[in-house]
């Protein structure tokens, strides 16, 4: 049997999406377990018009520990998990359910990809273009493997393969592994904790236990503003920052913001030296506009105008994801120092 968790705070708006989705799966021999986690916008009242289980937490308590209280209602053998922003396509259960039916002994959890439901606004349109909810691939998420993943280009179809971590809108795992490595982190309240838990997944089980599978396909609602997408961002930086902070290795920073700061001095510096200050001011602007374009080369899908843009979202994306780190590395040392383990 599998589970489907969905975890949502002050979701009443969008929530009714992903259930009425579920509701339609073309596989029926499942449960889905609702877990509000403090809301106070009357989510229930629209998680009651549907065939689901409702918990709810008497406090807002974080993503993880929501999750961890959905996997302790759950019944099912495999637990899954989407968002509730999140449109699962008709065939996701069933799709999720033959793969684990297939899988080795081994393997511990299974996700797919998770393309836009919606491209109204440019920032939707954006995340559509560039896939920001992606797995962690197998190579890692050091700078030297995220500046491969720009000349690469986004994975968005593909084989099946096994990688490092799943995406948290799009998941399942075996409960007995969830069990063994004491679930989700509840210190992290947003942002980072499914990379927390698959990291102690392949410390437990073995490099190859996370296996991804494309065709298992969730469609997310993205917010349509701009500062939402900031925020996500800022928020993954801060459990990047939280870990690296905890097991040391190569910071998981993003190279786009590094290398724009770079080229830009480096074209003062070469401007200053052909025509004064003045020339060098001008190279560092024109330096600042042109090398995201060839840095963030993923971006380069069709030709619409508002598409030049892009690249530049993405570097001011990696500003604020650089800015979480840090913020996550901070708050990593102050608990460490109070004591927390």
């Amino acid at each position: 049997m599998i589970s489907v968790v969905i975890c949502t705070h002050n979701g009443a708006r969008k929530i009714a999406n992903a259930l009425r989705a579920l509701g339609n799966q073309t596989m029926s021999s499942f449960e889905t377990i609702v877990v509000d986690d403090g809301s106070s916008d009357g989510v229930g009242e629209v998680v009651g018009g549907y065939p689901v289980r409702y918990l709810r937490m008497e406090q807002n308590v974080g993503l993880s520990a929501a999750r961890n209280a959905g996997v302790a209602a759950a019944g099912g053998e495999i637990i899954a998990f989407c968002d509730d922003d999140c449109v699962p396509e008709p065939e996701w259960v069933e799709r999720i359910a033959a793969v684990w039916e297939k899988a080795e002994p081994g393997v511990m959890g299974i996700g797919g990809g998770v393309r836009a439901w919606s491209t109204y606004s440019i920032a939707q349109r954006y995340a559509d273009a560039t896939s920001p909810l992606a797995p962690l691939e197998s190579t890692g998420g050091g700078v030297v493997a995220r500046l491969w993943a720009y000349l690469s280009g986004p994975r968005r179809e593909g084989e099946s393969r096994w990688v490092k971590s799943l995406v948290g809108a799009n998941m399942s795992y075996r409960r007995t592994a969830l069990e063994a490595v004491g679930g989700f982190d509840p210190a992290i309240k947003f942002g980072g904790d499914e990379e927390v838990l698959c990291q102690r997944l392949r410390e437990r089980y073995g490099e190859e236990c996370l296996w991804f599978v494309p065709q298992i396909v969730m469609k997310h609602e993205f917010d349509e503003r701009l500062t939402d997408t900031f925020r996500r961002a800022r928020a993954y930086g801060r459990g990047s920052g939280r870990e690296w902070a905890r097991n040391g290795g190569i910071p998981s920073v993003r190279p786009g913001i590094i290398g724009v700061i770079g080229g830009s001095g480096a074209t003062l510096l070469w401007g200053w030296r052909r025509g004064g200050l003045g020339w060098g001011v001008v190279a560092a602007v024109v330096g600042l506009f042109t090398l995201p374009i060839a840095v963030a080369w993923h971006t380069r899908h069709g030709k619409r105008a508002e598409r030049n843009l892009y690249p530049h979202l993405t570097i001011l994306l990696e500003a604020a994801n650089t800015l979480g780190f840090y913020e996550g590395w901070r708050e990593w040392r102050k608990l460490h120092r109070s004591g927390y383990q």
